[in-house]
């Protein structure tokens, strides 16, 4: 099975969006930007835990280093 290794780029990653979304201008009010917020948090942690799942079955170190840095 594969081992996940979270370091500083996945949570880099998965942290740049929240950043972002507190700047979306399509949220209006206060309640409607902490949900906008969890809302991107969830999906991006699901979103890049899964990419980091997947890389932990290759067997080539070099290609899930470079992997980890194009996303």
């Amino acid at each position: 099975m594969g081992k996940v290794v979270l370091d500083n780029k996945f949570w880099l990653m998965v942290l740049a969006p929240i950043v972002g979304a507190f700047f979306a201008p399509e949220v209006h009010s206060m309640q409607e930007s902490l949900w906008h917020v969890l809302k991107v948090a969830f999906y991006s942690f699901l979103l890049f835990y899964v990419y980091y799942f997947l890389l932990g079955f290759l067997k080539f170190p070099r290609f899930v280093r470079g992997a980890q840095n194009l996303c």
